[in-house]
């Protein structure tokens, strides 16, 4: 036996568990972490097959549970919980999603999982803990888990993760040097086109093309204002095939022609006192995204 790890085994079968928890299983406990493992039956060691188990940490919080939280500082003095679980005690679809991509723990907050939790770290059979009452707190807290998780990673799967902004803020930021495809964009996030589209429009407000279009107009307003470069220029630079697309795009987004534009904005500009110049805004797009 690992030291520290104290072995409470039951089986769910006889005690008429939840039908989440599939079969006998073994409780192991650590008190100093603390750290929980529910494994199958079988299992002799709790270190054993660690890469395959379920890593999550459980936060108990004074917001979330001030009871529970004032028992957990009593047993370790800390504020979180670590779980480790057999994946067939929490069966869902969803859970790849959550725990496929990283060795990190998984954080969850939930009042309910705390309670079960430090009712088992609690447990001790020779006062008063026996094979009904660990088993079905057991497979109590593996279904709450279950159904947390499950909630979690459908609310993560309507947004795209950290790193997938990253790599696509990375993308968007070069697209005036290469065009960006939505296909080699959604590559990069690691999702399907159809995937991708759907995060992105729930992100940004709009698909991929059009937002790139709209940032492509906004660099081209820069220019037409700041600098003397032929249209035709402008259009190339900006990522625009030609000037007659240029002309279509940019008029359907600022509303007039972009010669118009220069000419207007110039004209705009020269008419302000030099007073109030830094504080002079033109029609932006912004308000499009």
């Amino acid at each position: 036996m690992v030291q520290g790890f104290e072995s409470i085994r039951t089986n769910l079968h006889e005690c008429g568990a939840r039908r989440s928890a599939q079969g006998p299983l073994s409780l192991w406990v650590d008190k100093r972490i603390p750290e929980l493992r529910i494994l199958p039956s079988s299992t002799s060691s709790p270190s054993v097959d660690e890469g395959g188990l379920l890593l999550m940490r459980l936060r108990v919080s004074v917001e979330n549970s001030r009871a529970a939280s004032a028992r957990l500082a009593g047993i370790s003095g800390t504020s979180a919980i670590h779980l480790r679980i057999h994946p067939s005690f929490l069966p869902s679809k969803e859970l790849p999603a959550l725990f496929g991509t990283t060795s990190d723990p998984v954080d969850i907050e939930d009042a309910v999982a705390a309670e079960l939790a430090l009712g088992l770290l609690a447990s001790d059979e020779a006062v008063g803990w026996h094979t009904y009452s660990t088993g079905y707190a057991a497979g109590m807290l593996c279904a709450r888990l279950a159904e947390v998780l499950t909630k979690k990673a459908t609310t993560q799967a309507c947004r795209f993760q950290n790193w997938q902004l990253c790599e696509l803020k990375e993308l968007l930021s070069r697209d005036h040097e290469e065009n960006t495809s939505i296909s080699v964009t959604a590559a990069r996030c690691r999702l399907s086109v159809c995937h991708f589209s759907r995060l992105f429009k729930a992100t940004y407000g709009m698909p991929l093309h059009k937002y790139l279009v709209n940032e492509r107009v906004k660099r081209a307003q820069t220019q037409l204002t700041h600098t003397e470069a032929p249209i035709s220029e402008i259009a190339l630079d900006c990522g625009f095939a030609d000037q007659s697309s240029f002309t279509r795009r940019f008029s359907s987004v600022a509303g007039i022609p972009p010669a118009l534009w220069r000419r207007q904005s110039r004209e705009t500009a020269s008419s302000v006192p030099v007073s109030s110049a830094a504080t002079f805004k033109f029609k932006s797009i912004a308000g499009m995204r």
